[in-house]
Order: C-alpha cells, then sequence, then structure tokens
C-alpha cells in the first residue's frame, strides 16, 4: 500500500462520524434500512478520501481538515441519493475489509435509533446540509434539481419544514384566502348592527340579611345564595314576566342571551347587564328585568315558605304520633314480658363479660411485663462487671481464703493420716460448711449491687399482681357460669328489647329535627328571611354602543384564513402524483 491510500484510509477514519450523522440524517427522513446506507455513505467516502488529491489537499488547495470535510460531505450525499434513487450499491473494495466490523457496528446502532418506516418517499433527503443541494452531483456528474427532493429535517424542525415548504409553494393561494377573508370579515363587521348594554346594581342585603332561624348569614353560604339569585334572575318564570311586561316577540331562550349576571368583586352587590339595539331598550329592558325579579322573588319566598311551614308542621305532629306509640310499646312490652329483675340479670350478664375482657388483657400485658424482667434479671446475674464485684468483694474473699485454707489442710491431713482419719473427716466437714457460707454471701453480695434489688422487686411485685389477677378471672368466670343459664332463656325477649329500644330512638331523632325546621319555617313564613333587595344604581340609556373589537376579529381572521390556506396547500400536496421509483426505494422496513 503506497503513501497516498495509507493518507486516504486515514482520511477515511477520520470522517467516520460524518458519516454517521448523514446516514442519520438519511434514515429520520425515511430513507431506508441501516446497513445499506452505510456502505453507500461509506463507498462515497472512501472515492472521495482517494480523490482529494494526492498531496492531501483539494481544489481550494486547503490542507485536509474543512476542505476535505466539505468534499467529503457533498460525496457521502450524492452516494446516498444515488442508493435512494437505484436502490442499489456496490461491495466495499478490499481496502475497507478491515473497517467492516465498525460499519456492521455502526448500522446496528442506526438502526436501534431509527426504527424503519411502513413507507418512505424516494424524495425525502437528508436535512439542512453545509452545501446547496443544487451543488451535488450524480454519479454520472448530472446535477440534482433542487425541487426533486425537497428537504426534510425531523422532529420540530420537520414540523417547520413542512409548513415552511406549503407556504412557499402555495403563498399565491394563501395570501388570496387570506385577502378574501379580512375583507369578508370587515364587511360583516362594519354591516353588522351596533348594540347597546344598559347596566343597573342591585343590593342583594345578603351582608345584613338573616337565614330561616333569624340568625345573621354565614359568609361561606353567601356565594351558594349568590348563585340562586343568579339562577333565578335567569329562570324561565322571570324572563316571561319581563316578556309580557315590554310585550317582547322573543322566547325565553333568546331573552337570557340578552343579559349578563355579574357579582361586584366580593361583595353583596348584583350588576346585571342588558344588550339591545338600542340605548333606550337597553336601559328599559335592564329596569323592567330587575323590577319583575324582585317582585318574583319576593311573593316566592313568602309562598314557598308558607307551603314548606304547613308541610313541616305536618311531618312533625306525624312524628311525635310515631314517638309517643314507639315510648308506649316499648313500656307496656318492659311491665310485661320482661321484668325489671331480668333486665339486672342481662345487664349484670353484660357488664361480667366486660370485666373478664378486661381482666385478660390485664394478664397478658402483666406476663409480658414479668418476662421482661426475667429477661433483665438473668442479664445482671450473667454480667461479668456484677460478677466481678462480686468476687472482690472483702466478705467474699475471706470467705474464699478460709474455704482455700481448709483445703489445703485437708489435702496435707491425708497425706500424712490417711483418708479414714478422724481429722480429716473433720477437716471435710468444714470445707462443706465454708462452701455453703460462699455461696450464700456471694447471693448476699449480688443482691445488694445497683439496679439488681430493684429488678428482683418489681418480679416480685409483677408475680403477685399476676396471681391476683389469675384468681379475678378465675372468680369472673364462675360467675358467668352461674348467669349465663339464667339469661339465655329471656335471650328473645332481649333481642325484642333491643329492637323497640331503636324505633324509639330512630322516633325520637325524627321528631327533634322536624320540630327544629318546623320553627325556621315559621320564621319564613312570617316574611323573616326574604333577603332586602334593593336597586343600587338604575339602568340608564348608554351614550355610545358597544366596541366591535373590530382588530381583534381581524386578527383572528388573519389567523383562521392563513390555517385555512395551509391545508388546502397540504391536500393540494397530497393529490399530486409521486415519481415512479424502484420497489426498494419505496419500502423500508
Amino acid at each position: 500500500m503506497n503513501h497516498h491510500e495509507q493518507r486516504a484510509l486515514a482520511r477515511f477514519e477520520a470522517h467516520l462520524p460524518l458519516l454517521k450523522h448523514l446516514v442519520a440524517r438519511a434514515m429520520a427522513s425515511g430513507a431506508g434500512a441501516a446497513l445499506p446506507l452505510v456502505h453507500a455513505g461509506a463507498l462515497g467516502l472512501w472515492q472521495s478520501a482517494r480523490d482529494f488529491g494526492p498531496r492531501g489537499d483539494g481544489q481550494d488547495g486547503r490542507e485536509g481538515g474543512t476542505g476535505f470535510a466539505e468534499y467529503a460531505e457533498v460525496a457521502v450525499t450524492s452516494a446516498l441519493l444515488d442508493y435512494m434513487h437505484l436502490g442499489k450499491t456496490s461491495v466495499l473494495p478490499p481496502e475497507l475489509s478491515p473497517y467492516a466490523p465498525k460499519l456492521d457496528a455502526m448500522a446496528s446502532q442506526l438502526q436501534g435509533e431509527h426504527p424503519p418506516q411502513a413507507v418512505v418517499t424516494y424524495g425525502a433527503l437528508l436535512g439542512p446540509a453545509t452545501v446547496p443541494v443544487s451543488a451535488m452531483r450524480r454519479s454520472g456528474g448530472l446535477p440534482i434539481a433542487a425541487d426533486e427532493f425537497p428537504v426534510v429535517d425531523h422532529g420540530e424542525g420537520a414540523l417547520l419544514s413542512a409548513i415552511g415548504g406549503i407556504f412557499k409553494r402555495h403563498w399565491l393561494l394563501i395570501v388570496a384566502v387570506a385577502l378574501v377573508t379580512e375583507v369578508a370579515v370587515f364587511a360583516m363587521v362594519k354591516t353588522a348592527p351596533k348594540s347597546y348594554k344598559a347596566e343597573t346594581t342591585v343590593n342583594t342585603g345578603i351582608a345584613s340579611g338573616i337565614s330561616a332561624t333569624g340568625a345573621p348569614i354565614d359568609w361561606f353560604k353567601a356565594g351558594a345564595l349568590m348563585g340562586n339569585l343568579t339562577e333565578i334572575l335567569l329562570s324561565r318564570a322571570v324572563l316571561e314576566r319581563t316578556l309580557r311586561t315590554l310585550k317582547l316577540e322573543l322566547t325565553p331562550e333568546l331573552l337570557a342571551k340578552r343579559f349578563e349576571i355579574e357579582r361586584v368583586s366580593q361583595t353583596d352587590l348584583l350588576k346585571i347587564s342588558a344588550t339591545a339595539l338600542s340605548a333606550e331598550e337597553a336601559s328599559e329592558l335592564a329596569n323592567t328585568h330587575v323590577r319583575e325579579f324582585m317582585a318574583y322573588y319576593s311573593g316566592m319566598t313568602g309562598l314557598d315558605a308558607g307551603k314548606a311551614n304547613r308541610f313541616i308542621s305536618e311531618q312533625a305532629r306525624a312524628a311525635e304520633t310515631r314517638l309517643r306509640s314507639a315510648e308506649a310499646i316499648l313500656r307496656d312490652f318492659k311491665e310485661s314480658t320482661l321484668p325489671e329483675a331480668q333486665l339486672a340479670l342481662s345487664e349484670q350478664l353484660s357488664d361480667t363479660r366486660r370485666l373478664r375482657d378486661e381482666t385478660q388483657q390485664q394478664i397478658v400485658a402483666l406476663r409480658s411485663g414479668l418476662s421482661m424482667v426475667e429477661s433483665e434479671l438473668s442479664r445482671l446475674k450473667a454480667d461479668s462487671v456484677v460478677a466481678g464485684t462480686v468476687r472482690l468483694n472483702p466478705e467474699v474473699g475471706t470467705a474464699g481464703d478460709r474455704l482455700e485454707t481448709l483445703q489445703s489442710n485437708l489435702a496435707d491431713a491425708r497425706s500424712v493420716l490417711g483418708p479414714d482419719h478422724a481429722s480429716v473427716k473433720d477437716l471435710e466437714s468444714q470445707i462443706a460448711k465454708a462452701s455453703g457460707q460462699l455461696k450464700i454471701t456471694e447471693r448476699r453480695v449480688a443482691g445488694g449491687e445497683e439496679g439488681m434489688p430493684d429488678v428482683v422487686a418489681r418480679r416480685i411485685a409483677l408475680k403477685v399482681e399476676l396471681a391476683q389477677n389469675q384468681a379475678k378471672l378465675a372468680a369472673i368466670d364462675a360467675t358467668l357460669r352461674e348467669l349465663e343459664p339464667k339469661v339465655k332463656s329471656a335471650s328473645g325477649a332481649q333481642v325484642t328489647l333491643v329492637q323497640l329500644q331503636r324505633e324509639v330512638e330512630i322516633a325520637a331523632a325524627d321528631y327533634l329535627r322536624l320540630s327544629q325546621r318546623a320553627g325556621e319555617t315559621r320564621v319564613a313564613a312570617s316574611g323573616a328571611a326574604t333577603l332586602p333587595l334593593t336597586i343600587i344604581d338604575e339602568a340608564i340609556p348608554p351614550t355610545k354602543p358597544e366596541s366591535q373589537k373590530l382588530p381583534v376579529k381581524l386578527a383572528l381572521g388573519l389567523l383562521v384564513s392563513l390555517l385555512f390556506g395551509g391545508v388546502i396547500g397540504y391536500l393540494l400536496d397530497l393529490r399530486r402524483k409521486p415519481e415512479q421509483e424502484d420497489a426498494n426505494g419505496l419500502l423500508s422496513g
């Protein structure tokens, strides 16, 4: 391999990222599968690396780097376009065999990043390049027309590019649609009849009003009351009263569209606006509707409150009758079927069972506490610090020294006098007593260490309390065994008693609720619950019509016309029959 081919291979390897970038663009625009595109681009890159000049400089005389990058980009792009147009590529030359694994890995990565699309048009190009499309050349030397391969980008750029292409190709149509729309909007606005709006303000009196019970109205409920008044203002009943008064030939639904109801900030004021074709008609419509609303509301509250009062009063009397009847039935049942002694027995059984459950819970808690105390006591006994303190105690040391002395004397006596001598027997007896005294001293000293007496005292207290509760549980179980057979015979009567008591409770709650409601409706029926509605400002004829908002309507018309023109241009592009190509260039994936 000569020096020129070595430089060409070095250029080829250094510009593999450029090859990957250009193939990725082509795949993003729907050019096809990754592997043939990579091979086609590699052939173009290799050819450009060989043709760049025997000394490594191009036609512009610049050394490798930027000059070759532009030259290679044009060559790779042309090679990719040739493959997209013809649908076939050549085999890699032997010089590129060492790079075959790297090219295959590049194709696999690109294929994963850009899954194949169902249908791909042959005209999808790589996207915005650093050189004009018109500067690209086919392998035969023929230039590529700029409109043969429209530029397509990916992601957000694709959308902007597509929109820009539509507007560029059909700008005359879009401008014509926009002009026609603007003229139509202008003519409609200028020829539309002028409308006038008159406003009147009503004080609802919510802040100074009272509720049905006579108490001041809670401001948390003011919003709901405002909503109620707004609904009444636009109700069919009030609208029909206004239509009859003004003798208008309209339906209530059409009349409702002429009114606007608005609450003034967070106050208890309502602003009612009426729209009409003349200033006088607008003010008359607003004032008449408000007066009819106030008259209707005043009559409605008094009439509805009277009806509600009569209905609730009847319901309260019926609830009282049901309550008295339930109480009489319960009283008769207790006197005839379930004597007081039986009732006391049932209550005693219930209390005894509850006491048994509480005692069992106490026993469980005591056992748990005793287990913890035993564990703590075992830990203290096994504590090396405590054991060392016991061994170092003077009393324990004295007892231990005496035991060691006796054991030494016993060994000497046995060796001199023999094991059966009376002195040997006496020493053995003394050793046994000394050993027992040592153990007693150790236990006494260990019990006197800090913390252990408290633990022992707690263990004793817990054991005493546990024994007491166990005895108490045994007594309770004995009482239950005596009570349960006695109460079992009256179980059916007990169920009936519970049912009758429940019926009395329900009847009493119902009677109490209806009695309170009856008191509220009596206050409402007397007229005290009606809000003091007053007119603050009557509507006056406006001096000028409402703004027709011509600039806003023209701007909206322009926006709609541009969108409409763009849609028409897009539909026209869809009707264009694409150039027939090789099937391998049309489908991918």
